[in-house]
C-alpha cells in the first residue's frame, strides 16, 4: 500500500508539473518511462500478489472476522489487473495526456488578440454579457475548426475504454 501510495504521489507530481509547463520535453521523456517501466511493473506485480493471495490456503484464517470481504475486494482487483488491462490503462493515460497537451497549447483569436483556450472558456462565466456572448462563439468556432482532431483522439479513446470493458468481461 505505501509503495503504491508513494508511486500514485510521483506519477501526480509529474503529471502536475507537465500540466504547468505542457511543453517540458524533460517532464513528458519522465512519464514516459513511468508508464512503461514504472507503473506496468507495479501493476504486474499487484496481480502476481493478488494472485498469489487469493490461492493461498491461509486466506480465510488472515481474515477470519471481515466476513469475505477482502477475499471479494481482492477478486474485483484481481479481474481489472490482467495484463493485457495494463497496456490498455498505459495507453487510455497517454491518450488523456495528449488531450491536455493539445487543450493546454490551443490558441485562439479572442477580441482581436491571441488569447488561450484555457482563458476563453475562463470567459465563459463572465459577468459582461457581451464577453460571455463572444466567449461562446470563439470557443464553438475553435472547437469546430478542431473537430477531425477531436473526434481522432476521442475515438481512439472510446476504442480504448471499450477494450478495457471487454478485457474485464464487461
Amino acid at each position: 500500500q505505501e509503495t503504491s501510495a508513494a508511486l500514485t504521489e510521483t506519477q501526480t507530481l509529474l503529471e502536475l508539473n507537465l500540466q504547468r509547463n505542457i511543453e517540458d520535453k524533460s517532464t513528458q521523456e519522465k512519464l514516459k518511462f513511468f508508464d512503461e517501466n514504472i507503473l506496468s511493473e507495479m501493476l504486474s506485480t499487484r496481480q502476481i500478489l493478488i494472485s498469489i493471495y487469493l490461492n493461498s490456503p491461509w486466506k480465510f484464517a488472515m481474515h477470519a472476522d471481515d466476513g469475505g470481504r477482502i477475499e471479494k475486494d481482492f477478486r474485483n482487483r484481481n479481474r481489472f489487473s490482467s495484463t493485457d488491462l495494463v497496456e490498455l490503462q498505459i495507453e487510455e493515460n497517454r491518450l488523456v495526456r495528449e488531450y491536455r497537451q493539445w487543450i493546454s497549447s490551443a490558441k485562439t483569436s479572442f477580441r482581436g488578440r491571441e488569447t488561450p483556450l484555457s482563458v476563453v472558456i475562463g470567459r465563459l462565466s463572465d459577468h459582461v454579457t457581451d464577453i460571455r456572448k463572444d466567449a461562446f462563439t470563439t470557443y464553438w468556432s475553435y472547437i469546430e475548426k478542431s473537430e477531425v482532431e477531436l473526434q481522432n483522439l476521442f475515438d481512439r479513446l472510446l476504442d480504448n475504454r471499450n477494450a478495457q470493458a471487454r478485457a474485464v468481461g464487461a
